[in-house]
């Protein structure tokens, strides 16, 4: 069994065996072109120069990166890219969601309506409004910010990371993203052109996630 080397932070790390390098590559920690140096060898190269001795086939979008069963094991959130999130997905998400927000939309109607005697219909119409905004925004941000994930992308298995880093979105990146995601659910040509960049760009990015700098992934939880 060989004793192998790798890159940690551009520091030397190792020695680990065969199995322990494999292991690496498939959680998502090194990709095809990690230097690796193996005992007795010559130089450093990529990883991939020994995939096949070390029984690494390639996934659909060209990494090692094979998630583990969800329950059995918990991943630290966010710092890890993986495959952008597939059109069924995001519409399971935004399925989802939109129920969750229907039910809890029908609840404040019900809480709310005892005021309908004391306020006129229109201020009670607006009443409603500034309440379903309040609502999809707390539930929205909240949870994006908190996790990268609303709880339809939770069961979804998708994530909001922001672009480069792949961390999870701070507060405010949440909310601009909610509210640029708001006007285009307005704005029905918006609307359509954010869908048809999530279809057909190779990035899936919608104009919410251009202009937040995120975007949206399979969540390896």
């Amino acid at each position: 069994m060989a004793s192998w080397w790798y890159l940690a932070a551009g520091q030397p790390t190792g020695p680990v065996s065969d199995e322990q390098l494999r292991a690496l590559a498939l959680s998502g920690a090194l990709s095809p072109t990690s230097p690796v140096f193996r005992d007795g060898g010559a130089d450093w190269c990529d990883l991939s120069d020994h995939e096949a001795e070390l029984g690494l086939p390639r996934n659909t979008w060209g990494t090692y990166f094979a998630a583990p069963p969800r329950a059995t094991q918990e991943f630290e959130r966010g710092g890890v890219e993986t495959q952008r999130a597939g059109a069924w997905a995001r519409y399971k998400a935004s399925f989802l969601d939109n129920t969750l927000l229907g039910v809890f939309s029908f609840v404040l109607m019900l809480l709310a309506g005892p005021l309908a005697g004391r306020l006129g219909p229109v201020s009670f119409m607006v009443a409603l409004w500034v309440a379903y905004g309040v609502l999809l925004m707390l539930y929205e941000v909240l949870s994006t910010a908190v996790r990268g994930q609303t709880p339809g992308k939770l069961a979804a298995h998708i994530e909001v990371a922001v672009v480069g880093t792949m961390e999870v979105p701070d507060i405010w990146r949440s909310l601009l993203r909610s509210l640029v995601k708001a006007i285009t659910g307005i704005i029905f040509p918006l609307w359509w052109i954010s869908l048809l960049m999530i279809l057909v760009t190779k990035r899936r990015t919608g104009l919410h996630d251009l202009v937040a700098g995120t975007v949206v992934q399979e969540a390896r939880y």
